[in-house]
């Protein structure tokens, strides 16, 4: 494995580790690059024009408790629009789908439309944690 540097547009520099000779995998600091990925997000969906309706969840506030660094990021292709919905796990009925796009990066464990979970340390007690945990989202196609 070799590794080199890869200047980023703000002018910071990441290590890139090359692994199998030939895929780059980035090695930053979450801390660094983290508040790259929305403008990713949302560069991807002004480029993919199919997809007029964007829905993302991100948990990267670092620095709170609960953190997983998790993220679900669901495109919807014009053809689908009304008939994808999601579910409201507060109200316990399915949202329709608007175009647009919508990235949430603040109050996921308060949203209604997703279920954000830290696992507890004490499910393993030998492990180190860090950040485990799962984020659930429930979606209905085609009304079914």
């Amino acid at each position: 494995m070799t590794a080199r540097g890869l200047r980023l547009r703000n002018g910071r520099r990441c290590a890139v580790s090359v692994r199998f000779g030939s895929t780059p995998v980035m090695a930053c600091r979450y801390v660094e690059c983290a508040w790259q990925v929305p403008k990713l997000i949302d560069e991807l969906a002004s480029r993919m024009h199919m997809y007029p309706a964007v829905q993302t969840y991100l948990d990267l506030d670092h620095e709170a408790p609960d953190f997983t660094a998790l993220g679900c990021v669901v495109l919807v292709k014009a053809g689908s629009i009304g008939l994808v919905s999601q579910f409201n796990f507060s109200s316990s009925v399915y949202v329709p789908v608007e175009r647009g796009v919508n990235i949430n990066l603040e109050g996921l464990e308060s949203s209604p439309l997703i279920i954000k979970r830290k696992f507890p340390k004490h499910f393993w007690p030998t492990f180190k944690w860090g950040r485990k945990g799962y984020m659930q989202t429930r979606w209905k196609m085609n009304n079914m």
